[in-house]
């Protein structure tokens, strides 16, 4: 702490009403500023937002684009033709794509209409090192992801400063069919091949990396959340710790739910799932009728946005509930308590590991779930359906009763394993 030399961090995402992202930025901020003076970040909105190239007015051209840059008026027959090619005529609303170099010199031309995108490029240039937490951005998917470019052009603007550039805590990976965008993988190996160092969380990414992006020399350490392992270590793994949770609580705008006062399982979705709330509102609300006979109180836990769906099968099922605004040491404390975890989410998962939780998992929208269990050592690494049919009932909960009836010995031998893996991810200083 206290040292002079200076960084500056991407993807801060304390803003985000995600779990995993504000507890997983957190823990790795902690980890940098253990070896630089942090003098800036960018949180989740900064790289989020879609910026406008306006030849106009920047508040009058935002204004159109609310109406006219929407995908349903783009595709209407006729007139999505022509509002296109009058917003054209007058910007370009979309003006981040896979040419990084355009994308550069587009965001430092409009920075000053962006007081934070403006503050965020003075930092950087007037900064020694760029951070960049690359979490979960590195998915290929058919539609590039926005808050990647950006990513990369930051960068960009970062290297033509003189700052070193380090990407860690990252993955890398096909979207869930198997799709690898080959446009992305290009911006994406010129980049992170110009990198100090590239850090990937788990060998999943690594293997990604070996095959679609064999020149790039990548290091593999856990996510930066395993760090927090520190925090529960005074726990035991053999009583139901409700004194320690409980404080977790103490004067936070979210209530502790009776429920927790008890051993109870606690319920997650999936990024998988996320897409279809109608399919998932049922499937999940069919699982919590079968997950009742355990006989253990059932907390359902709303980690993203998302999981919208979540909240609506807590309401039916009356069963207690925690949002996305849970306070993160509250969200985590409560997932590293419970007795087991069901889930599709990957930190919501690292969360509850760091007291010895077992987790029943889902499907997600990259490998990470069956990556999360083979880092932990699991027997029989495997996922069950994001959406989870009727037919996959049976099984989930007959895993769940299991994870239960293992008790302390089952929570020891993760909490084990995570005390290895807090180690290894407390280590990233060392490759930034």
């Amino acid at each position: 702490m206290g040292s002079t030399v200076t960084a500056v961090y991407i993807r801060d995402n304390v803003d985000k009403a995600n779990w995993g992202g504000r507890a997983t930025s957190t823990a790795l901020r902690q980890l940098i500023a253990s070896k630089y003076n942090i003098i800036d970040s960018a949180p989740a909105k900064t790289l989020a937002k879609r910026y406008r190239d306006s030849r106009i007015n920047p508040v009058v051209f935002e204004k159109i684009c609310r109406f006219t840059a929407r995908k349903r008026v783009i595709e209407a027959p006729v007139i999505g033709g022509l509002l296109t090619k009058l917003t054209n005529v007058l910007g370009n609303p979309f003006p981040i794509t896979h040419d990084i170099e355009n994308n550069a010199r587009v965001l430092q031309r409009i920075s000053p209409q962006y007081p934070a995108l403006r503050k965020f490029i003075a930092a950087i240039q007037g900064s020694k090192s760029l951070v960049i937490n690359l979490e979960g951005d590195g998915i290929f998917s058919k539609t590039p992801r926005h808050t990647l470019l950006m990513t990369f052009a930051l960068a960009h603007i970062a290297k033509q400063a003189g700052c070193r550039i380090y990407y860690v805590n990252g993955m890398l990976s096909s979207d869930p069919s198997g799709y690898v965008n080959p446009d992305t993988l290009a911006v994406a190996r010129q980049y992170l091949e110009a990198a100090d160092s590239v850090v990937l969380r788990e060998s999943a990414s690594q293997h990604f990396a070996e095959t679609y992006l064999p020149s790039l020399r990548t290091h593999v350490l856990p996510d930066a959340l395993f760090s927090w392992r520190r925090m529960f270590q005074g726990w035991t793994e053999s009583t139901f710790d409700v004194s320690s949770l409980s404080a977790f609580f103490d004067q936070a705008t979210t209530p502790m739910p009776l429920s927790l006062r008890r051993p109870y399982i606690a319920l997650g979705g999936s990024s998988a799932a996320a897409w279809n709330q109608r399919a998932s509102y049922d499937a999940y609300l069919g699982l919590v009728k079968a997950l009742k006979p355990i006989g253990l109180p059932i907390v359902i836990v709303q980690t993203c946005l998302g999981d919208a769906f979540l909240k609506n099968v807590a309401q039916e099922m009356q069963t207690d509930f925690l949002g996305t605004n849970t306070p993160i040491m509250a969200a985590t404390a409560s997932l590293a308590n419970a007795r087991c975890f069901v889930s599709g989410r990957w930190h919501p998962s690292i969360m509850a590991s760091l007291n010895g939780t077992p987790c029943v998992l889902f499907g997600s929208n990259s490998h990470k779930t069956l990556s999360l269990q083979t880092q932990l050592g699991y027997p029989d690494p495997h996922e069950y359906p994001a959406i989870p049919k009727t037919a996959d009932l049976a099984s989930i909960v007959e895993e769940v009763r299991r994870a239960i009836d293992s008790g302390a010995d089952l929570r020891k031998k993760i909490s084990t394993k995570v005390d290895v893996l807090a180690a290894q991810a407390a280590s990233v200083v060392n490759f930034i």
